[in-house]
């Protein structure tokens, strides 16, 4: 039930897998270079971009389509053509793109929802809340009003809103877990070190994501992928994580 079979997905991670030392610690590496970018993008170079007569709505723009569109989606097709050596179509294959998982979208991936709600509301209501403050109190992370989570991921009008969708939901499943979670696969306990380097690669909303470190273990995108060995599941979890189990969770909290 809640673990799919799937010969091909072994075989590509049998296949692809880091083996040596060197490349196991690239790909921990590799988690946190877009990290880097777009932290330099909103924090470093936020100002010189300014400059230049860039609105911060645009710079955020800028900096989060390079990233997630840029290194995330376009990087890993292009690592999977050139480095992997592999076909677009096999490449929408490596990802998991092809297969169509009913049972587990339309009832495990509901149902871990529930599950991780639920589970998470102690957290999110005694320590979060503490651990943001915190955090957002140090200047190296501070999140102005400048700083897109302020600004809206989604207030983009609709052509570019689809851009920011593709990028955000899309470009960090495929690069995160559908390219770089089979690469550490060698790795003791994958799932969580992808989990945790899912959430300190956000270097540019320290105070929203790094206090979910302490979650981790509990956050399934990583499980998702390994239980059911498609893109969709974990794509389908990142939606509701960022439109509806944080709003949720805080109503809660409130309570």
């Amino acid at each position: 039930m809640i673990i799919r079979h799937d010969p091909v997905y072994d075989q590509y991670v049998r296949r692809h897998r880091a083996r040596s030392p060197y490349a196991k610690c690239l790909y921990v590496v590799m988690h946190l270079i877009p990290g880097i970018l777009a932290y330099l993008g909103l924090y470093v170079f936020r100002e010189t971009l300014a400059s230049l007569g860039l609105s911060y709505r645009a710079i955020s723009l800028l900096v989060l389509l390079t990233v997630a569109l840029g290194w995330e989606l376009l990087g890993t097709l292009a690592m999977l053509r050139y480095v992997e050596r592999l076909s677009f179509r096999e490449s929408l294959r490596f990802l998991g793109f092809n297969r169509i998982d009913l049972k587990g979208n339309l009832i495990l991936v509901p149902v871990v929802c529930v599950v991780f709600t639920l589970v998470s509301i102690p957290f999110m209501k005694w320590l979060y809340p503490h651990l943001r403050l915190f955090l957002d109190s140090i200047s190296a992370f501070h999140m102005g009003e400048w700083h897109i989570y302020h600004i809206g991921y989604y207030s983009f009008g609709w052509p570019v809103l689809l851009l920011v969708v593709v990028a955000n939901f899309v470009g960090e499943e495929v690069y995160f877990r559908g390219y770089l979670l089979k690469k550490i696969d060698a790795l003791p306990v994958p799932w969580l070190i992808s989990s945790l380097l899912f959430q300190v690669y956000h270097l540019w909303q320290v105070p929203i994501n790094w206090p979910f470190m302490l979650l981790a273990p509990l956050i399934p995108f990583s499980l998702l992928m390994m239980w059911r060995k498609n893109i969709y599941s974990p794509i389908l979890f990142h939606v509701f994580t960022n439109l509806v189990w944080g709003e949720l969770t805080w109503l809660i909290a409130r309570v």
